[in-house]
């Protein structure tokens, strides 16, 4: 078998779970970055 030649497309599923900024608070855990940075850092990764 000849693994060079493609004759059928791959696809995988996956999901991105994007909690929002207060979720940190919800988990009663202290979070140093504000609303603002933290959306800047998940524009980042978009």
């Amino acid at each position: 078998m000849n693994d060079s030649i493609v004759t059928k497309a791959k696809f995988w599923k996956c999901t991105l779970q994007v909690n929002p900024a207060s979720y940190i608070n919800y988990c009663g855990v202290e979070y140093s970055i504000s609303y603002t940075s933290h959306m800047a850092v998940l524009y980042e990764y978009i």
